[in-house]
């Protein structure tokens, strides 16, 4: 009985191990809801960070999100559970979320978490450099989704507008 509770656990364990939070397939429909998404150029989901990269039509974002112009605007949405775009312009997203920290810790840990830990767990190495370059960018905006624990960065690299989605299991 006991080896029989051991093999379980371990087919338990390998079957979490082959988890992922999203597939290709469904995150496309979710995003293609309020992005206009062309070619995938890069997809990676495990069971603790999802990870990709679309190449977009163009960088407009959907009216269905909620857009913040300020800081206290953000905050107040983000506590509401919403999904906000960050329309702060000359602003890079990097900048952005040192302020939301320092405006509410809460919404500012919950925004790096499902930025950093994702990008750096599920995002190839020429995947990392767009998005430090998307961050570190004013012209990139930044879209957080709380409830999704999700971060969407949508930034034009070398003439390509991308949008650089990261999902974490926080």
């Amino acid at each position: 009985m006991r080896q029989l509770g051991l093999a379980l656990l371990g087919v338990a364990g390998i079957m979490l191990a082959g988890c992922k939070l999203d597939r290709e397939d469904r995150l496309r429909q979710e995003l293609g809801s309020w992005l206009t998404l062309q070619d995938t150029l890069e997809f990676s989901s495990r069971g603790t960070c999802t990870g990709a990269v679309f190449r977009l039509e163009t960088t407009a974002i959907s009216d269905r999100i909620t857009k913040a112009t300020s800081i206290e605007t953000a905050v107040h949405y983000l506590r509401a559970g919403r999904m906000v775009v960050f329309e702060i312009f000359d602003t890079s997203p990097t900048v952005v979320s040192e302020q939301i920290m320092t405006a509410s810790l809460e919404q500012g840990l919950g925004l790096l978490s499902n930025g950093l830990g994702p990008a750096k767990r599920c995002l190839s190495d020429r995947a990392g450099l767009a998005f430090y370059n998307a961050i570190m960018s004013p012209e990139a905006v930044m879209i957080y989704d709380p409830d999704g624990n999700s971060l969407t960065l949508v930034h034009t690299q070398s003439e390509v507008p991308l949008a650089i989605f990261l999902r974490g299991n926080v």
